[in-house]
C-alpha cells in the first residue's frame, strides 16, 4: 500500500476508535447500557485502534 492509503486508513481508524473507546464506558456509567452494547462496541473500537497501529507501523517502514 502506498503512504496515502496508509494515512487515510490510520486517520479513519483513529477517528472512529478513540471516541468509541472513550464514550461507550462513559455512556454506560450515565445511562447503564446493556452489556451487549459494551461487549460488541468496545472490541470493535479496540480492533480499529490495532488496525491504526499496524497502519502507522507500515507507514514508518
Amino acid at each position: 500500500m502506498d503512504t496515502k492509503q496508509l494515512d487515510t486508513l490510520f486517520f479513519i481508524a483513529i477517528s472512529i476508535s478513540v471516541p468509541l473507546c472513550i464514550l461507550i464506558p462513559i455512556l454506560d456509567i450515565i445511562f447503564s447500557l446493556p452489556p451487549v452494547v459494551l461487549y460488541t462496541l468496545l472490541p470493535f473500537g479496540i480492533i480499529l485502534a490495532l488496525i491504526a497501529v499496524v497502519a502507522s507501523v507500515l507507514r514508518i517502514r
